[in-house]
């Protein structure tokens, strides 16, 4: 502020935003939904401690969502999901079902 003069500057910041990670056990299985308003660069998975390789049948046409099911073994399920988003963002889900 110089002699009484004030300057206002507006600037637009465009928020990065985690990828959405949803997992919901449905009978005996896990069914799994990630997705992001740019698009899903990469998605890492582990099931009691096993890669589920990601099949591009899972991708939505725009690729902003993967959506699959996986079966639960009996007893105790570990998984673990790591999403990043094309925008660079990333999230990590960590969880335990039970069949």
């Amino acid at each position: 502020k110089e002699n009484g003069v004030s300057d206002t500057i507006t600037k637009t910041f465009n928020g990065v935003l985690k990828p959405s990670i949803e997992v919901k056990q449905e009978n005996n299985k896990l069914k799994i939904i990630i997705s992001h308003e740019s698009g899903i660069e990469s998605a890492n998975i582990l099931l009691n401690q096993k890669t589920i390789s990601l099949s591009e049948d899972w991708f939505g046409a725009d690729k902003k969502s993967i959506e699959f099911s996986v079966p639960l073994k009996s007893g105790e399920n570990t998984i673990e999901i790591e999403a990043k988003s094309i925008a660079g963002s990333s999230d990590k889900y960590v969880g335990i079902a039970t069949k």
